[in-house]
């Protein structure tokens, strides 16, 4: 995706994680984790396809989720570093980016434009769609075998614009509320309360 589109995607992520999951990220950092593989060298040098980042993305699940705190409000560095991961996600789940795509670099940025005005157009269609998501505690292996099984799914599907979009939106609305649920930890009561509070039932 260009990245118009990823600035846009990351909007309509950042706006349907709150709403659905209750889950709050930082969002102007949130939308520069997706902008910022494209523009960082570190990122930039390697093609972004599965292949080269599956085991970067695995760990950067893994320490997301290890990290604990008591709230579903997140700040700024696990937003960027969330949006980055969507960043990939989104990239992994554009035809331009798959061995099957066919052209050289102005036919991807071709693609990538045409993409972009199909997303402009369909976002508002978008607000009634379900994307599934859950914030059940799951482990970075289980999150990343969801994301293989998405991907898998869309390798057979024929190519089209509106499969780039909605395959996206699922894998990173999976993979955020996922992480994020392994990193929201309920606060244990204190002694106080659980001798003044009333027994339940």
């Amino acid at each position: 995706m260009n990245s118009f589109s990823h600035i846009m995607v990351a909007s309509f992520l950042h706006r349907y994680i709150r709403e659905h999951h209750g889950i709050e990220l930082c969002p102007g950092n949130f939308t520069y984790g997706n902008l910022l593989p494209d523009f960082r060298p570190a990122y930039k040098k390697v093609p972004h396809e599965r292949e080269y980042w599956a085991r970067y993305l695995k760990n950067e699940i893994t320490r997301l989720s290890d990290f604990k705190q008591e709230s579903p409000c997140f700040g700024v560095n696990y937003s960027r570093r969330l949006g980055i991961l969507c960043h990939f996600y989104a990239d992994f789940f554009c035809f331009a980016h798959t061995p099957d795509f066919e052209g050289g670099s102005y036919a991807h940025v071709r693609y990538e434009l045409a993409l972009h005005r199909h997303i402009r157009d369909i976002m508002p269609a978008l607000d009634g769609v379900d994307f599934g998501g859950s914030t059940d505690k799951r482990d970075a292996g289980a999150i990343q075998g969801g994301f293989t099984a998405l991907q898998e799914l869309y390798l057979k599907r024929e190519p089209s614009f509106d499969n780039d979009i909605a395959f996206t939106l699922r894998a990173c609305v999976e993979a955020v509320t996922a992480i994020a649920g392994n990193s929201v930890v309920m606060k244990k009561p204190s002694v106080g309360q659980l001798i003044t509070e009333p027994a339940k039932g």
